[in-house]
């Protein structure tokens, strides 16, 4: 029995076309962002893994199809959040590229931002990284932090890949943020910045 609105069916098939809503939009930051072109016109079909079930899907599958992403090597959706970050970082520094590199994090000006693990020091638009409650999960998911409360203990976000798929505004407490990169890192100096690997 398939759940009300799940578009796959218990079989692993696409048992109708209910598209993402806003599936162009995220077609667009994907273009726009990531930084090794992902081929949307690929008719081949890889594994994605939804739920630890095998589904074979395109690329552009991924993008429009409620509840998919968009495939990668072993069988990973990608996680959108990271991506979406930059792409917010990307449309304020309109003068410096920006760039999302899978395992790496943002790329500024073709380098990468280093992380910083002191949260005292998180302000509006840096992205921040969630720590997961359940240390044996590596589930890391990022969002662009939109103001903090002024007692300090609350940060507000906005956040891609949010509940599984959308765009949408959080909450989160500060010992929730495991680390972040600033948006401030542009204007700083060389050592800000790694060496990509």
């Amino acid at each position: 029995m398939m759940a009300v609105g799940d578009p796959i069916s218990d079989q692993g098939k696409v048992v109708n076309s209910d598209l993402r809503k806003g599936h162009e939009t995220l077609k667009l930051i994907f273009d726009e962002v990531v930084e090794t072109a992902i081929s949307w016109t690929d008719p081949t079909k890889r594994e994605y893994k939804l739920n630890k079930s095998p589904y074979q899907i395109t690329n552009l599958d991924g993008v429009q199809k409620a509840s998919m992403r968009v495939p990668q090597g072993g069988g990973l959706g990608v996680q959108w959040c990271g991506m979406f970050a930059a792409w917010i970082w990307k449309k304020e520094m309109t003068t410096t590229s920006v760039a999302w590199r899978m395992g790496k994090g943002p790329i500024v000006a073709g380098k990468s931002v280093k992380a910083s693990g002191k949260v005292q020091g998180l302000a509006p638009g840096d992205i921040a990284i969630r720590k997961d409650a359940d240390p044996k999960n590596q589930l890391v998911h990022h969002f662009v932090v939109v103001a903090l409360s002024p007692d300090g203990k609350k940060v507000y976000t906005v956040d891609g890949n949010s509940d599984y798929q959308r765009i949408k505004t959080h909450e989160y407490g500060y010992n929730d943020i495991a680390y972040y990169y600033s948006i401030d890192s542009v204007l700083r100096p060389g050592d800000v910045y790694s060496p990509i690997a």
